[in-house]
């Protein structure tokens, strides 16, 4: 099956659709951050942010900081990895 690309995989999720799965929406920007995909993750993960509580999430902020940080952006991956530090703690960062 040929591999969608980036653009179609993002028509497939209008707003509406991202905001009432945003958990899939994570776990889309999760598997493309376990593939060193860091540009589309980087893009699931900040729908997934504009969700309904998605600003409340420590791990779509973790992940979030890892990618900005894989991509060079370190003072934008400091401050998401600081928000999930704030919401979660110390432990929440044990297994990373």
């Amino acid at each position: 099956m040929e591999q969608l690309k980036k653009n179609d995989r993002l028509k497939i999720f209008d707003k509406t659709l991202i905001c009432k799965l945003p958990f899939k929406v994570f776990l889309l920007g999760d598997t493309c951050y376990m593939n060193k995909d860091y540009d589309d993750s980087k893009d699931f993960l900040f729908n997934a942010i504009n969700c309904p509580a998605g600003i409340e999430n420590p791990f779509i902020m973790l992940r979030l900081g890892e990618t900005l940080y894989e991509l060079g952006d370190v003072n934008k991956a400091k401050e998401y990895l600081l928000r999930a530090y704030i919401l979660e703690g110390y432990s929440f960062f044990e297994n990373e």
